[in-house]
């Protein structure tokens, strides 16, 4: 059938039905006029209905469906267990993206203070070169100068 007829039969919309297709949840193939055709199980071929409410009195339904609503509340709760696990590590990242943060500034602090003692360092050597140089040479340097 069509994608709209398969979306009324189905009871859901024909976005509903075009996204089961894509997942592989129903079968479907191009027709010979172009259009999608899906392929749609009837009544009898799904197999018995499963609507629970058909044997609710039955003993053997009413624990499955308590062993059921059991599980579902623990899943939940575990689910709200990881979802705080979740929080906490995202707070925890948090944490640590500032305090790297921090860090990374204080590299930058400390990379330029290395960079002007390596400065003030070569200056130095400099200032130290020139006073160990024999005061005869400074001398008959100033006197060179002083003639030139």
């Amino acid at each position: 059938m069509t994608v709209p007829d398969a979306a009324q039969r189905l009871g859901t919309t024909v976005e509903a039905v075009r996204k089961r297709i894509s997942r592989g949840q129903l079968d479907s193939r191009k027709g010979n006029d172009g259009r999608t055709e899906v392929l749609v199980l009837t009544e009898s071929a799904r197999g018995p209905p499963t609507d629970l409410t058909l044997s609710a009195h039955d003993p053997d339904t009413v624990r499955r469906l308590s062993g059921l609503e059991e599980e579902v509340s623990g899943l939940r709760d575990e689910v709200d267990r990881w979802r705080g696990k979740a929080e906490e590590a995202g707070q925890r990242a948090a944490r640590a993206e500032g305090e790297l943060a921090t860090k990374d500034s204080l590299v930058a602090e400390l990379r330029a203070a290395l960079e002007h003692e390596r400065q003030e360092r070569a200056e130095l050597r400099l200032v130290l070169a020139e006073a160990r140089r024999p005061w005869l040479a400074k001398v008959l340097e100033g006197l060179r100068r002083k003639g030139s």
